[in-house]
């Protein structure tokens, strides 16, 4: 199980890196088991937070990551599993920055 919680929360360094990179206001927040991200740049720490627009921009990343293969789920949650190696690492951190980086597009558009 620890093997399973690292490999996640490489995979969450990865996806704040990338973000970083291109410019997309991503938070990572919550256990490595089932942490979710959203496009903002504070944690969110009330239901209120969550708002329509930023639904609006998780739903949209959703899709970019879903494009590369990347499958998340509708709760903008990462589920990781037992089963998850470096090899998975290595093949996330291969197509995170393309789909951050459609998505950075789409959010300069929007705002």
């Amino acid at each position: 199980m620890h093997s399973m919680n690292r490999h996640a929360e490489m995979m969450h360094d990865i996806l704040c890196q990338e973000a970083v990179k291109v410019g997309l206001p991503l938070i990572v927040q919550g256990p490595s088991g089932c942490a979710s991200y959203h496009c903002c740049t504070e944690p969110l720490t009330d239901t209120a937070d969550y708002t329509f627009e930023l639904m609006s921009f998780d739903i949209l990343l959703n899709s970019k990551l879903a494009e590369h293969g990347i499958l998340v789920s509708t709760l903008s949650r990462m589920y990781p599993n037992i089963l998850l190696d470096m090899q998975d690492v290595a093949w996330f951190s291969e197509r995170v920055p393309a789909a951050l980086a459609e998505m950075k597009e789409l959010y300069d558009e929007l705002v």
